[in-house]
């Protein structure tokens, strides 16, 4: 790293921190064409993600140690680990953040026309809500091999620092697309093949690990409380559920993701 691109910084008032500041009262950048990630990993992840890294924070000590290479047209703002804690508003002990730059996935459609793109199992979250459950699905998605996830309008933000600290920087390789109306990415993937599944917990339906996935399957997950609405339980070529002990209400939906895309991984292998 060339030493010109670290900007060492004294001013906490500093603008060019202002990304950075009071992190965890805020989520100041949904709106914004930046984003902020957190510790040494995930700013690796980023570092190697297809978003474009606009620069880093860290400290002298960070600086002198670096885990991990930083390629030279990175610009590095310094400053002491103190003022590190009181710029983001919590006791901070990972030692680098960096700010990325917003880019858009590709569209569904293009997603799925794509060669070098495994897109035979599509996550569909038409109505989640928390940040959690969202970065567990993502981290477990992307290494079970899901090709997208769909979510409605009330998802929050893949690329928000809680989320993205969930997921282990999952939401950086995996396309996350958002939609007004959900019900439009399933007409373009029943178009293309698709077989839906509904995720319940309704004794009626089909017990998972007696089920054999198709080919091309869209997993509709539902919403952490209220379970999978109707109009996209009524959608589904498939009802299935995972058999749980008498008495039990329901697993959270990142458990119960985990779950069905585990079994999916391992029953595409013997179609």
């Amino acid at each position: 790293m060339s030493s010109q691109m670290i900007v060492e910084i004294a001013d906490i008032e500093d603008p060019r921190l202002d990304i950075y500041r009071s992190l965890k009262a805020t989520n100041s950048t949904r709106d914004l064409n930046l984003f902020v990630v957190e510790g040494s990993l995930l700013v690796e992840r980023l570092l190697q993600s297809r978003y474009e890294t606009e620069f880093l924070l860290t400290h002298p000590d960070w600086i002198k140690n670096p885990r991990f290479p930083i390629p030279n047209h990175v610009k590095v703002y310094c400053t002491s680990r103190q003022m590190m804690t009181e710029l983001v508003g919590f006791s901070f002990h990972q030692g680098i953040m960096a700010c990325g730059r917003r880019a858009d996935w590709p569209t569904l459609g293009e997603l799925l026309k794509d060669p070098s793109r495994d897109l035979n199992t599509i996550v569909i979250c038409p109505a989640i809500d928390n940040p959690e459950n969202l970065g567990s699905i993502a981290r477990t998605a992307e290494a079970l091999g899901v090709g997208a996830i769909i979510v409605g309008t009330a998802s929050p933000d893949p690329l928000s620092r809680r989320l993205t600290r969930v997921s282990m920087g999952a939401t950086l390789k995996l396309p996350v697309l958002k939609y007004e109306n959900t019900h439009d990415a399933l007409d373009e993937l029943k178009a293309a093949g698709f077989e839906f599944v509904a995720t319940l917990a309704d004794h009626g339906c089909k017990e998972l690990f007696s089920f054999h996935r198709p080919e091309k399957v869209g997993l509709l997950l539902g919403r952490e409380r209220e379970g999978l609405a109707p109009e996209f339980a009524e959608r589904a070529d498939h009802r299935v559920t995972i058999s749980m002990v008498p008495g039990a209400d329901s697993l959270n939906v990142s458990v119960a993701a985990g779950i069905f895309l585990y079994h999916f991984s391992q029953s595409k292998h013997v179609l």
